[in-house]
């Protein structure tokens, strides 16, 4: 018997996630490499660590900027032009809770900005640093650190109070990124 989570659940629980973080409950995105992933990205396995890959990781960052988002079926020249385009579908975003709620929307996208020169202590042969996993941790405590945009690997093993919840891990195909530039990472959360 076919079963149908309604709008509502799904704006519940969407706001459910936006108020722990507008609460300030810190969400960190962690930036790692794999050798397990370098020829073919895999669906990871359910885990709450990752380390089960022997991931290096490169450092943590919160995010820029969080919106609500809602996909577009049929999207006009103009709405291309403004909208975000994601895995092959554009979305509309918007930054007020009352009109997503309004509105229908169901989805929120969190976007990351990787822009800082501390990922190149873990340089590889090609000059470069380069990462295949990314995870979402949420609901962190970076204690007393005096930068908690970014978060170093150390800093985060020895300093940071409460290491959260694991929330989804990414694996990809080797993305590089030189000293000079910023790489932006979209996350979209549907529930």
């Amino acid at each position: 018997m076919p079963t149908v989570l309604t709008k509502k659940s799904k704006q519940r629980r969407m706001m459910q996630f936006y108020n722990s973080i507008s609460q300030h409950n810190m969400v960190y995105l962690a930036v790692g490499y794999s050798d397990q992933w370098v020829n073919n990205p895999i669906t990871p396995i359910e885990t709450d660590d990752l380390d089960t890959y022997g991931t290096e990781l490169l450092g943590y960052q919160t995010y820029k900027e969080i919106l609500f988002a809602r996909p577009i079926a049929n999207p006009t020249e103009e709405q291309r032009d403004t909208c975000v385009y994601y895995k092959e579908v554009y979305y509309e975003t918007i930054s007020d809770y009352q009109q997503a709620l309004d509105e229908g929307y169901t989805r929120i996208m969190m976007r990351y900005v990787l822009d800082k020169d501390e990922y190149f202590p873990v340089v590889f042969p090609s000059g470069a640093a380069m990462y295949n996993v990314l995870g979402m941790y949420i609901n962190v405590n970076p204690g007393d650190l005096s930068d908690t945009y970014y978060i170093s690997p150390s800093d985060w093993e020895t300093r940071v109070t409460d290491k959260g919840t694991l929330e989804l891990i990414s694996t990809r195909g080797i993305i590089t990124r030189s000293a000079d530039q910023a790489e932006d990472v979209v996350i979209l959360l549907e529930f």
